[in-house]
């Protein structure tokens, strides 16, 4: 009987085979083309080996013997190296509260861009009113807030101009281009000062803890660095972290992933599984590239990108 129990098992996994080739059923990807018949199991083949493989190196991330991973999710860097996970907060409280002072002028844009100049609506009256009341009263807080001398003379000015133009709206009430642009050429240079402030602050803390964690390492493991950037959506033109790594490591960064090496932008995502899933296909595609097509950076174009240049260069589309 024990060697009946084997054979039973054989048998039963090839009607399971033959079931699901029968179907053309791809459980794990249902949404991939074609959905039925053998070419719906040779794709479902890739894509399982493909997202198996994935797994692999995202598991491989941080170990002992593992790629060094260095990831900046809004503000929350985290270091995966020799086995361990460092987490380092980069955007303080000040570097939210000068951000947020700002976005108090640009609420004022989002107001009204929905209401074409002249008379206000009492809606929009009373959006302004509330947005008014709230600065007023972070304003009240400036002195408990952990600024700078320069830090708060700036936020002063920026609360106290757009203060004075929420006043003058609710007076009137109604709003021309002419006031508007008037308010953002005297709030503009305050608002870009508070940025380059903000952005002080987390350059500083980022390049502390680089430096700390790479004095840690090899040069083989230095070599070997995992990097990802999570940004919001266009953020990613320049975003100053970007900027950073690509100094600090002497890499490239631009239009979609086409320089992309070691070096990944995440946008609108900030998690660390999809920040870690998008860094072992970015190593898992350049791998494949340099086997299949013997250019490491082929698959961080579109597969069809020189086809398509082709047919679109042809006398059919001219």
């Amino acid at each position: 009987m024990k060697y009946l129990k084997p054979s039973f098992l054989f048998i039963g996994s090839v009607f399971f085979t033959l079931a699901v080739h029968a179907s053309g059923a791809c459980p794990e990807f249902p949404y991939f083309q074609p959905k039925n018949g053998p070419l719906a199991l040779v794709n479902c083949d890739f894509h399982v080996q493909y997202e198996k493989r994935v797994i692999q190196i995202m598991n491989s991330f941080g170990t002992p013997d593992g790629r060094p991973v260095i990831l900046n999710l809004g503000g929350a860097l985290l270091l995966k190296y020799n086995g361990r996970t460092e987490n380092v907060n980069i955007t303080p409280s000040t570097y939210h509260n000068l951000k947020s002072f700002a976005h108090a002028a640009f609420a004022i844009f989002l107001v009204l861009s929905s209401t074409p100049p002249g008379p206000l609506s009492t809606a929009t009256q009373n959006t302004l009113r509330e947005i008014q009341k709230n600065l007023q009263l972070a304003a009240k807080s400036l002195t408990k807030l952990e600024f700078s001398t320069q830090e708060r003379d700036n936020t002063k000015k920026l609360a106290d101009l757009t203060n004075a133009y929420l006043a003058q709206l609710l007076l009137r009430p109604y709003y021309t281009r002419r006031d508007l642009d008037t308010y953002y050429k005297n709030a503009r240079p305050l608002m870009l000062k508070s940025g380059k402030m903000a952005a002080e602050i987390e350059l500083t803390l980022l390049n502390k803890a680089v430096n700390r964690w790479l004095s840690q390492m090899t040069p083989q493991e230095k070599n070997r660095i995992g990097i990802v950037v999570a940004t919001a959506h266009q953020a990613r033109a320049q975003e100053i972290s970007l900027q950073y790594f690509a100094r600090k490591f002497k890499l490239k960064f631009g239009e979609g992933a086409v320089n992309e090496n070691g070096f990944v932008v995440m946008e609108d995502k900030f998690d660390e599984a999809s920040a870690l899933k998008l860094l072992a296909r970015h190593f898992l595609d350049r791998e494949a590239a340099k086997i299949i097509f013997n250019d490491p950076g082929r698959l961080q174009r579109d597969l069809l990108a020189d086809g398509g240049k082709a047919v679109l260069n042809s006398a059919n589309f001219k």
